[in-house]
């Protein structure tokens, strides 16, 4: 999928790992250079806008 000018495959496994990491306090920004994602996704991952994995 590209989005945003990134390309990249997020998957439920990364997705997880995305969240942890949020959970932990890293910044979005920093996820998002790891996972080359823009911050908006990080953004609407951390918000439940995209990926919500609770059912």
């Amino acid at each position: 999928m590209k989005l945003h000018g990134y390309n990249t495959k997020l998957n439920e496994e990364v997705v997880k790992e995305i969240r942890r990491l949020l959970k932990d306090g890293v910044k979005g920004k920093d996820i998002a250079k790891k996972f080359n994602v823009s911050p908006s996704n990080i953004s609407a991952i951390k918000n439940n806008k995209i990926w919500n994995l609770t059912g």
